[in-house]
């Protein structure tokens, strides 16, 4: 695998396109010709992303803990987004600015210039979740209507997922462009993943753990394990700052 930057993240060109890709959970986006645009995304169910047009503004949204979500088209701004864990999203056109964002831990995130457009995205729901485990009880203090909780979740093609506690902490983390990165500290501890080609990540804690994770086709990923010196050999130079100050990765 050889990503630029330290970034997980797909690309697509003339000789790599992305077509046609139907999640049937959980997923993040299509990115199909050259100007990586967005094309015929269908979610089900469960969705880590926010339905956009161009009459489609957020506006003071205040998340406790996880954000995934996805902002696109030029009518779209960020005014005061306050994450105070983990965001996951994407910024893209040229009308798109950040306004006050803080984010505390872990963030991931894509940013979006001229050659980054999101076009015509279809979300099945409007869905923004917590995971959580037999210590957190999903959802239950930011949607008590929503309550329930997630187990189980099997995804088939392409997913991103995003698990904290608040042990994560961003360390020196600097990226350019377009990355999905994650940062983590001595009590993450990731726990029978099994994945299949490329995917996302999954982070986890003696208080948050992933059980049954099965990933199948298009994902970008990061694993790190006590056996497994994350990302050394791929990034030397990126990642030897890091697992300096890291005993997980060291």
């Amino acid at each position: 695998m050889r990503l630029s930057n330290l970034c997980v993240w797909l690309l697509c060109t003339d000789a790599f396109i992305l077509y046609e890709m139907r999640l049937s959970n959980l997923c993040v986006w299509l990115l199909c010709t050259d100007a990586f645009i967005l094309y015929e995304i269908r979610l089900s169910n469960l969705c880590v992303w926010l339905l956009c047009t161009d009459a489609f503004i957020l506006y003071e949204i205040r998340l406790s803990n996880l954000c995934v979500w996805l902002l696109c088209t030029d009518a779209f701004n960020l005014y005061e987004i306050r994450l105070s864990n983990l965001c996951v999203w994407l910024l893209c056109t040229d009308a798109i600015n950040l306004y006050e964002i803080r984010l505390s831990n872990l963030c991931v995130w894509l940013l979006c210039t001229d050659a980054f457009i999101l076009y015509e995205i279809r979300l099945s729901n409007l869905c923004v979740w917590l995971l959580c485990t037999d210590a957190i009880i999903l959802l239950k203090s930011v949607y008590p209507i929503y309550a329930f909780i997630l187990y189980e979740i099997r995804l088939s093609n392409l997913c991103v997922w995003l698990l904290f506690t608040d042990a994560f902490n961003l360390y020196e983390i600097r990226l350019s462009n377009l990355c999905v990165w994650l940062l983590c500290t001595d009590a993450i501890i990731l726990y029978e993943i099994r994945l299949s080609n490329l995917c996302v990540w999954l982070l986890c804690t003696d208080a948050f753990i992933v059980y049954e994770i099965r990933l199948s086709n298009l994902c970008v990923w990061l694993l790190c394990t006590d056996a497994i010196i994350l990302l050394k050999s791929v990034y030397p130079i990126c990642v030897s700052g890091c697992c300096a100050q890291m005993q997980l990765f060291s």
